[in-house]
C-alpha cells in the first residue's frame, strides 16, 4: 500500500468524446501533479500518480466504471490525493466530475482512506469543496508545494485535526476556520515533476486508449503568474505574483524528463500564462530549449509582450505562438479587462510572422457583454483572418463562468445567469454554463459550433485554393435571422 497515490482527475466528457473515445483530442500531461508528487518521494513517502483526466478523457460509466473500481484496488492508498494547477482553469473546475466519481469508488473499497484535494478549484471554493465533494476529508488552498511533504507525514502520523490546527492553508471538512493561501516563496526550492513513477500511468494509458506511449505531449512550466486580470480568468491567490524558474532549474526538468520518459513522450507546450513576460527569462530559457533540441508546438504571448527581439528568441524553439484575442470588438475588449485592443493584436501578428512565427488565436464566443451584433463581427473576422492568411489557425471557446472569477463572483453585476453545475464548465466542447439578457445558452452554444465549422472549413478550402486578399462582409440581416430562429423555444 502506497501512503500516497495521487490523481488529476477526469472531466465530464465533452460532445466528441461522448461520440468516440477515439475522437483525435489529446491535451498533453501536466507537470504540476508530477511536482507534488515529486515533493512527496523527496518527503520520505512512497507516491504514485495517475493523470486521469488524460487517460480517462472520455470517460463512460457504463463501460468504464468497473476499470476504475479496480484501478482502485490496484493502487490503494493510505491518502488519494487529487491535484490540479493552481493557476489553468480548464483543468480545474470540470475535475470536479471525476473527484465526485472517484470519491465515491475510493470510500466503497478502502473505507479508511483518507481524500484530500489541491489546485485552483481547492482554492477558490474554500470550504465549500466538501459540500461539492462529500467524500472530500480535507483540501488545501494556494501552493502547498514548500508544505506538502511535511503535511502529509503529520497526517499519518498525528492526524487530521493537528494539520488543521497548525496549517492555516488546511481545510478539514467540519471546520469553519477561514484559510489562508499557501504561497510558493522560491521555485527554486520545489521538486523536479516525478516522471520516474509514470511507468504504471504510461501501461495504463496504452491499455484504455490504445495509443501507444511513444506519442504522449507533455508540457512543462518556466514561470508562475500573470501581468493582467481578465474577468474571466483571473481570480486566484498570487495570480500577479510573477515568478520565474532559472535557466538551471528547468535544464534540470528536462535532463530528468529525458531520463525517465525518454522516447515514450515529448515535451511540446509551456503552461506559462505569459511566457514573454520577461525578456531575460526567455533569453535564457529559449537557449535551454535549444540546447537540449526541445521544439514546442506552441507558447502563450500577450499581444502588448511580443516585442521584435523577443520574437527572434522565439525562433529556434517554436513556429507558432498563441494569442488570446477573444473578441473582435474593442469595447468588449476593453470590458473584458484584455489590455490589448485589434490595432494592437494585429500590429503583434505582424512583429511575429515577420521572423517566421505562425500565430494562433484564441477566441471565446459568449461573454457577457457580447450580443447578435458582436457575434456575427467575431465570426466574420475569424472568416476573414484565416481566409487572407494573416494568421495560421483560430480556436474557440465557449464563455465559462468560473469560479473565483470577476465575471462569476459578481454574476448579478454582469446580468450572468449561472445555471449549469461546476462539473459542466469546459470551455472546448462544453454546452454553455450560463446565459445573459443579451443571449440565450442555445445562441452561444450555435455559434460556437457554427465558428468549429466555418474554421474547419475555411482551412480545409486553403490547403486546396490558397489564400485570398479579399475582405468579406457579412450579411448582418440574414445572420441575425438565423440567431432570432436560434433564440425561439419551439
Amino acid at each position: 500500500m502506497k501512503d500516497v497515490v495521487v490523481i488529476a482527475p477526469f472531466r465530464r466528457p465533452t460532445f466528441r468524446t461522448a461520440i468516440s473515445k477515439k475522437y483525435p483530442v489529446d491535451e498533453p500531461w501536466d507537470s504540476p501533479p508530477l511536482i507534488i508528487t515529486g515533493e512527496l518521494l523527496n518527503n520520505g513517502l512512497s507516491a504514485t500518480y495517475f493523470p486521469l483526466i488524460n487517460i480517462f478523457n472520455a470517460y463512460n460509466e457504463d463501460t468504464d466504471k468497473e476499470i476504475l473500481e479496480q484501478f482502485i484496488l490496484d493502487n490503494p492508498a493510505k491518502i488519494y490525493l487529487f491535484s490540479s494547477d493552481h493557476f489553468i482553469p480548464s483543468r480545474s473546475t470540470a475535475s470536479l466530475y471525476g473527484m465526485r466519481i472517484l470519491s465515491r469508488i475510493i470510500k466503497s473499497k478502502n473505507k479508511n482512506s483518507i481524500i484530500g484535494s489541491i489546485g485552483r478549484i481547492s482554492t477558490v471554493l474554500e470550504n465549500d469543496i466538501f459540500t461539492e465533494v462529500e467524500e472530500l476529508d480535507f483540501s488545501i488552498v494556494g501552493e502547498p508545494e514548500e508544505l506538502i511533504g511535511n503535511m502529509i507525514n503529520e497526517i499519518l502520523g498525528e492526524g487530521l485535526d493537528s494539520v488543521n490546527n497548525k496549517y492555516s492553508c488546511f481545510c478539514l471538512r467540519g471546520s469553519i476556520k477561514k484559510p489562508e493561501p499557501a504561497v510558493i516563496k522560491d521555485l527554486e526550492n520545489i521538486s523536479l515533476p516525478a516522471y520516474e513513477v509514470l511507468g504504471p500511468a504510461f501501461e495504463m494509458f496504452e491499455k484504455y486508449s490504445s495509443k501507444k506511449t511513444r506519442t504522449i505531449p507533455f508540457s512543462m512550466r518556466t514561470s508562475l503568474g500573470c501581468k493582467f486580470k481578465c474577468k474571466f480568468c483571473s481570480g486566484v491567490p498570487n495570480w500577479l505574483n510573477y515568478r520565474k524558474k532559472s535557466k538551471e532549474k528547468v535544464s534540470a526538468e528536462i535532463q530528468h524528463f529525458k531520463k525517465h520518459v525518454g522516447n515514450k513522450g515529448y515535451i511540446c507546450f509551456l503552461e506559462d500564462e505569459i511566457f514573454t513576460r520577461d525578456v531575460e527569462h526567455v533569453r535564457d530559457i529559449t537557449k535551454v530549449f535549444k540546447d537540449n533540441e526541445i521544439f514546442l508546438e506552441g507558447l502563450y504571448t500577450h499581444s502588448t509582450l511580443l516585442t521584435e527581439e523577443i520574437a527572434e528568441y522565439l525562433v529556434p524553439i517554436t513556429n507558432r505562438v498563441y494569442i488570446g484575442l477573444d473578441n473582435a470588438n474593442d469595447k468588449i475588449l476593453r470590458k473584458m479587462a484584455k489590455g490589448q485592443n485589434m490595432d494592437i493584436v494585429l500590429s503583434t501578428i505582424e512583429k511575429a510572422r515577420t521572423v517566421g512565427l505562425k500565430v494562433h488565436l484564441e477566441w471565446i464566443i459568449g461573454t457577457p457583454e457580447e450580443d447578435v451584433d458582436s457575434l456575427i463581427i467575431s465570426l466574420s473576422t475569424i472568416f476573414n483572418l484565416l481566409n487572407t492568411g494573416v494568421v495560421d489557425n483560430i480556436n474557440t471557446y465557449v464563455y465559462c463562468p468560473h469560479p473565483g472569477t470577476e465575471y462569476a463572483v459578481n454574476c448579478k453585476k454582469y446580468n450572468i445567469n449561472i445555471v449549469a453545475d461546476l462539473e459542466d464548465i469546459q470551455e472546448s466542447g462544453g454546452i454553455p454554463a450560463s446565459y445573459t439578457g443579451k443571449l440565450s445558452r442555445n445562441e452561444i452554444f450555435s455559434a460556437y459550433l457554427i465558428s468549429q465549422l466555418l474554421i474547419a472549413e475555411v482551412k480545409n478550402n486553403i490547403k486546396i485554393n490558397g489564400y485570398t486578399n479579399e475582405v468579406t462582409y457579412p450579411n448582418s440581416n440574414e445572420l441575425k435571422r438565423i440567431f432570432g430562429f436560434l433564440k425561439q423555444n419551439k
